[in-house]
């Protein structure tokens, strides 16, 4: 191997510990009601959830929600009892569809593993149900057009919509999503509005964690351009190995192999190096050509999610 090769190999062993990442689900917020007709099913189930989708035996308690990818509806499974979907746009939230099942004691809304979604009292009792039981395999997903749907393994491996709640839009809130950007930090994070400016600048959004891991949506911020700079205080001991914060200044990196060329070892140091303001330590995105506001949340496993919109 030559030096160029030797050292990235030798980075890569160094770097492995460092990352990791897992999805958690999410706390909701209440809300109103909306009419909806229900019926009845059974099952039973373990704990499992994920951003946008609850899979076979996934389950969501009170207060939690599924999320769009593109982070303008969510799907909650209320503290009243009462299922909810809901589109989120400029700051609002606003009803789309409802199980009607508020001022209910409710346990916990069920993807059955027989393909019926269901809501569960706490003493057991169904209160609603979707009817689609008899669809092994079937999971329910929040999309980006508004529709909650579930589907059902199909021929070939292509899924089929065996229920919808009928809500998509074209345009969902009137807005055009044009990319979404995942990014990592373990703290705070600050978006500034204009590139080159500091993390105090006013207008910028400014994002931290609730006890539960996540922020809620940002409200819109305009950019100018299609370069998004935020910035990372990282809660790591070690701020600067916050995947994303940290640039590689110098460093000797040696490493050693056997006559097999199988196995070797590393040695030498790296030496890593920051442009912090204040502990808060400067990163980059970019959004397409045309971007004329973003939004932004945080979640577990140190996510910075960021929408760009036209």
């Amino acid at each position: 191997m030559n030096k160029h090769t030797l050292f990235k190999t030798a980075l890569a062993l160094f770097l492995s510990s460092l990352t990791g990442f897992a999805t958690l689900p999410i706390l909701a917020q209440v809300s109103k009601p909306l009419p909806s007709k229900v019926k009845v099913a059974q099952a039973g189930v373990k704990e499992f959830n994920s951003l946008e989708a609850l899979r076979p035996d996934g389950i969501l308690t009170p207060d939690r929600y599924l999320l769009s990818n593109n982070g303008m509806y969510k799907f909650v499974m209320q503290g009243d009892g009462n299922l909810v979907l809901y589109k989120l746009s400029l700051g609002r939230e606003v009803a789309l569809w409802a199980s009607n099942t508020d001022r209910q004691a409710v346990s916990k809304l069920v993807m059955q593993g027989d393909g019926n979604l269901v809501i569960y009292g706490v003493n057991g009792n169904p209160l609603w149900a979707s009817n689609t039981d008899g669809n092994p395999g079937a999971y329910v997903k929040v999309q980006n057009d508004g529709n909650v749907v579930i589907y059902k393994p199909g021929p070939g491996g292509r899924e089929q919509p065996i229920w919808a709640t009928n809500t998509n839009s074209s345009t969902p809130g009137g807005e055009r999503l044009l990319e979404e950007l995942t990014d990592r930090c373990s703290g705070d994070v600050i978006i500034v509005p204009t590139f080159d400016a500091p993390p105090n600048t006013v207008g910028s959004i400014y994002l931290k964690r609730g006890s539960n891991g996540y922020t809620p949506w940002s409200n819109p911020m305009a950019v100018n351009g299609s370069r998004i700079r935020w910035y990372c205080h990282s809660t790591s001991p070690f701020g600067f190995l916050d995947p994303g914060t940290w640039r590689i200044t110098g460093g000797n990196v040696t490493v050693k192999c056997d006559d097999t060329g199988n196995n070797c070892t590393t040695g030498g140091s790296v030496e890593l190096g920051t442009s912090a303001i204040n502990d808060f330590y400067p990163e980059r995105s970019r959004c397409p050509d045309g971007s004329s506001y973003i939004k932004a949340f945080l979640g577990p496993s140190r996510l910075l999610r960021i929408n760009c919109y036209q």
